[in-house]
């Protein structure tokens, strides 16, 4: 079996995040590379310590260009304040006339799609009622602001390939015979 490449590992627990070095040798949850970035950021929960990112994308029905510059401030507010509300901070927004990306740093507790149901329901109905006249332009009736497809892209520290060789170079459960010689082996040395 191939060893884990010789990078900066972190020791991840409860108490913190501590260097340490070659982790080929620990059965725990390590992240490569990011001792430093992942010890400023990690939010702490009651049972836990957690960083998820959820970069996400919201497109306007029939991709209509009717997101104008004083939609944003309101759009800004509203999704901060829910995302407040659901224990989730809004850490960067923008937008073009037809969508906008939001990136938000999630709480455990939240299910994605629910965060992102809320979002788009709230502001959408927000938008409705003080843009009135200038979506009338856009769409008639009471169609949606939104259309119902959006993109939820995870963020985070280590990229695929790393966390797949830390996946791969895991020590396999050993079967009873096996684990009887390696016991041998380790008292005779």
């Amino acid at each position: 079996m191939e060893s884990a490449p010789l990078v900066q590992f972190c020791l991840l627990s409860f108490g913190g995040i501590e260097p340490i070095g070659d982790a080929s040798s620990y059965h725990s949850l390590i992240i490569p590379n990011q001792c430093e970035i992942v010890k400023d950021s990690l939010n702490k929960g009651r049972s836990c310590v957690y960083k998820i990112g959820l970069h996400l994308v919201f497109v306007t029905k029939y991709r209509k260009k009717a997101i104008n510059e004083p939609m944003l401030k309101v759009m800004k507010d509203c999704f901060s304040s829910i995302c407040e509300g659901m224990e989730c901070k809004l850490l960067e927004f923008n937008s073009e006339s037809d969508h906008v990306h939001l990136l938000v740093d999630m709480s455990p507790k939240v299910a994605p799609s629910v965060l992102v149901n809320s979002l788009k329901s709230v502001s959408s109905r927000k938008m409705r009622q003080q843009f009135a006249e200038h979506l009338s332009q856009f769409y008639w009736g009471k169609a949606p602001f939104w259309s119902k497809a959006y993109c939820a892209i995870s963020t985070g520290g280590a990229s695929l390939e790393v966390v797949k060789r830390y996946i791969q170079n895991q020590d396999a459960p050993l079967t009873p015979t096996e684990s009887k010689i390696r016991k041998k082996n380790a008292r005779r040395s």
